[in-house]
């Protein structure tokens, strides 16, 4: 009994919604959630499988290196940040175990990117040779496994009246 009554109310409320429609009955306008994205920096995402027995020289490399050129970059305004990362849970013994990002305020920021980057790689390294011996070194110590462009996106709520 009481499943027909709840099927009878079910049956009448489809009705009146479609014989008089209320706005408190009509579906939420996605538009009206109060809920706004907005996009904002962007973010180079390279994950790197580091050879074996190479751990000691790729750190020695971030830390000699890398890191110098990437706060230069940060002084120079090109990139926001840089984070490294660590992969604590491979997930097969050709997964990535070494990662790191570079943060770039907009997409506008890539654009003649190393035209930007090179005098600060240049001044670092002394001449283009011995930065090209740099980069071809890196290829012997890990394989890059992964690289993703992503973009940061912004959620905010307001109050709905």
């Amino acid at each position: 009994m009481r499943f027909a009554h709840g099927v009878g109310v079910l049956a009448l409320g489809a009705f009146a919604a479609v014989v008089s429609p209320l706005p408190a009955q009509q579906p939420p306008n996605p538009a009206d959630s109060g809920v706004t994205m907005t996009g904002g920096p962007v973010m180079r995402v390279n994950f790197f499988k580091v050879n074996a027995g190479m751990g000691p020289e790729n750190q020695r490399d971030l830390r000699q290196h890398l890191v110098p050129i990437w706060e230069a970059e940060k002084a120079a305004g090109i990139i926001l940040d840089y984070t490294v990362v660590t992969n604590l849970t491979t997930e097969s013994p050709e997964d990535w175990n070494f990662g790191f990002a570079l943060t770039y305020p907009n997409f506008a920021a890539l654009d003649s990117l190393g035209a930007r980057t090179a005098p600060i790689t240049l001044k670092h390294y002394g001449s283009a040779d011995a930065r090209t011996a740099a980069g071809n070194r890196r290829e012997q110590i890990r394989t890059l496994v992964r690289s993703s462009l992503l973009r940061v996106v912004s959620i905010t709520r307001t109050p709905r009246p």
